[in-house]
C-alpha cells in the first residue's frame, strides 16, 4: 500500500503533520506574546520553545480531549528558566483550547497585584 493511500484514509494525522502543527502553534504564540521561538525547540543553547522578556516557555498540543502533563516537562522548564533569571510556563492545546500552566507561587503573587 502505497503512502499516499495510507494518508488518504487514516484518520491520524501523520508524525510530520503533528511536527508541523506544533511549529505553526509556536510561531503564532511567540509573536502573540512578544517573544520568538527557539531553534529546534530548546535542543541548542538556548532552551525552551518560546523565549520572552519574563517567561521561557514549553509548548504541547494535541488534537485529542486529554493530555498528560508530565512532570519532566514542568521540572525542564523550571531548571532551563531559573538558570537565565525568567519565570518558566507551559502552555498546552488540547483540541484547540489553549491553557497556560505556571507555578503556584506565581499565580498567588499575579492574583494579588
Amino acid at each position: 500500500m502505497s503512502r499516499r493511500f495510507e494518508k488518504a484514509t487514516s484518520e491520524k494525522p501523520t508524525v510530520v503533520e503533528n511536527k508541523s502543527k506544533a511549529n505553526r502553534q509556536e510561531k503564532r504564540l511567540a509573536k502573540e506574546l512578544n517573544g520568538r521561538t527557539t531553534a529546534a525547540s530548546g535542543a541548542g543553547r538556548n532552551k525552551g520553545d518560546i523565549d520572552t522578556k519574563s517567561f521561557k516557555i514549553e509548548v504541547k498540543r494535541t488534537d485529542k480531549q486529554s493530555l498528560a502533563i508530565k512532570k519532566e516537562w514542568l521540572l525542564k522548564i523550571e531548571e532551563e528558566s531559573y538558570g537565565v533569571g525568567k519565570e518558566p510556563a507551559l502552555i498546552i492545546e488540547i483540541d484547540g483550547e489553549e491553557w497556560v500552566v505556571i507555578q503556584k507561587r506565581l499565580f498567588k503573587m499575579l492574583s494579588e497585584e
